[in-house]
């Protein structure tokens, strides 16, 4: 690569020295690197050496792959059985890595600014090593920063004027730490969200704490920052927290999603606390599962068609020409089918993770068609005339209100708690009460007997996950599932649920 400018530092500890031209230089040698760059041979062996005393997945692996792939030769350390748990100082480890020949020490470790007796020596103390921060306690991320950074700049080509916002756990991130202070260098307009609790006035120097909502629409960076509840020993607001609350004041989800501008990214440093900062759904479209869905509805033999690629015969060759295969005239609906009622101990409450055990396929020539017949498939089969209770938890009422006026439209009678029952009556709908689950346990209003009773068509539950199936949506959800009542976890699956009511005529297509 000619014409490089490369950037020689003693050690890189933080993003504060960095001068704009070094931080664009760095990104553009990372950038060629990132596109298959030679790497230069060395003329003689450097050693490195990872000295990581925190938790680390992405950042420890991250550093050996570069290690490993600029040539680097890398000597194993383990803190756990290093000599720092007899009492030996960071200094004395480091001095001791020196003498035995290490060139470059990569450390992560809980306190703030501990490279400081590494870098700047006392008259009497001698070090020859280069040092490599890769995290201090809630300091300064300096290679995290670097990717971000290069991230931004692979998208907009610049920093220059961009809004960038900073949501979150701000206190406690040493990446929010570094990356304020660069972006703010190199010439982006830095904004704050998150708790209160969790901001430091300090910060007001590189931007202006606001609400997320009023954010989200002027913004061309959303950068989240994980919850480092590994760091809030002591601190009052810990018990307090409620993942659900932070979710809706501070996450984004998908009205905020569909807010951001178009050209707008998502960034988070790792790792994600799931439904948290961010809702998450996972992609993953397994070829086991997925092939065959697609290859019923389109008619094309997938499996057959690839493997025959394998043996070299290519798509035109099979009579296959470019662009797309034509449109099928019958819409298909693919509907999870799960086994709660054989897996005793799962919780049926569904979030991102996998945990259907099959799927069933719905084919018409309308959506509302196709849908119902997959819910059927997946024997989600309802009477046009029933019952059903609506188990909800508090953040989810305005969102049932709907759900509940169209189901009683239909023809449902509808049973609630008290909590829930009071709300929907307040907005005149006519409500069976039932008592909750310790409640007049031997009632025949008891949640429990009600469905035990075969006296309710369906389950609405929205009461969160609970590890230690002790809760009472834990309990409703086991029973529904044991009285083989449906059972749904999720408004947005009760919204489909009431559109394929509403759509019961079907098309017959003989089987090809």
């Amino acid at each position: 690569m000619k014409n490089l400018n490369l950037v020689a530092l003693p050690h890189f500890v933080s993003v504060e020295n960095l001068r704009n031209d070094e931080v664009e230089a760095l990104i553009k040698r990372a950038e060629y690197f990132k596109k298959g760059g030679a790497v230069a041979r060395l003329t003689s062996p450097v050693y490195v050496t990872n000295m990581f005393f925190e938790d680390s997945s992405r950042t420890h692996t991250s550093f050996e792959m570069a290690e490993r792939k600029l040539g680097l030769t890398v000597i194993p350390f383990d803190p756990a059985h290093s000599s720092v748990n007899k009492g030996e100082t960071l200094y004395d480890t480091s001095l001791v890595m020196n003498a035995l020949g290490i060139d470059l020490e990569v450390i992560r470790h809980s306190q703030n600014e501990y490279y400081e007796d590494l870098i700047n020596l006392k008259q009497h103390q001698k070090l020859n090593i280069g040092v490599i921060n890769a995290g201090d306690g809630s300091g300064q991320h300096p290679s995290q920063c670097m990717l971000d950074m290069m991230t931004i700049h692979e998208h907009f080509g610049h920093f220059k004027g961009l809004k960038v916002a900073i949501v979150g756990d701000i206190t406690n991130s040493r990446v929010a730490k570094s990356d304020m202070e660069l972006l703010t260098k190199l010439g982006a307009e830095v904004h704050f969200s998150g708790p209160e609790c969790w901001y430091f006035e300090e910060f007001d120097q590189y931007g202006k704490h606001e609400e997320l909502d009023k954010l989200i629409p002027k913004m061309d960076v959303m950068m989240l920052l994980r919850v480092q509840h590994e760091r809030h020993s002591g601190d009052p607001n810990e018990k307090k927290f409620d993942a659900h609350r932070y979710h809706e004041k501070y996450g984004i989800n998908h009205k905020r999603y569909e807010a951001m501008k178009k050209d707008a990214i998502i960034m988070h440093p790792g790792p994600i606390n799931h439904d948290v900062e961010v809702y998450v759904i996972e992609v993953n479209p397994r070829a086991s599962r997925t092939v065959p869905f697609l290859s019923k509805i389109t008619g094309i033999e997938m499996a057959q068609v690839a493997t025959r690629v394998i043996m070299g015969e290519s798509l035109t060759q099979q009579g296959y020409s470019d662009g797309l295969a034509p449109e099928p005239d019958m819409i298909s609906v693919k509907a999870p089918v799960f086994s709660f009622s054989k897996l005793s101990d799962v919780d049926a409450y569904l979030g991102p993770e996998m945990k259907s055990t099959g799927e069933v396929m719905g084919s018409d020539h309308t959506f509302a068609k196709a849908l119902y017949k997959a819910f059927a498939g997946a024997k989600m089969q309802l009477p046009e005339n029933g019952n059903v209770l609506l188990t909800i938890e508090d953040r989810d009422k305005e969102k049932i209100l709907p759900i509940a006026k169209q189901f009683a439209r239909i023809g449902y009678r509808i049973f609630a708690t008290k909590g829930t029952a009071d709300f929907l009556r307040g907005h005149d709908l006519h409500v069976e009460p039932v008592t909750k689950v310790h409640e007049d346990e031997e009632s025949k209003e008891n949640i429990l007997n009600e469905l035990r009773n075969g006296k309710i068509d369906l389950v609405i539950n929205t009461m969160g996950h609970d590890i230690e199936k002790n809760s009472d949506g834990f309990i409703i959800r086991q029973v529904a599932i044991g009285q083989n009542v449906p059972l749904i976890t999720a408004l947005d699956t009760a919204d489909a649920l009431l559109t394929s009511l509403e759509n019961r005529s079907f098309a017959t297509d003989a089987l090809k």
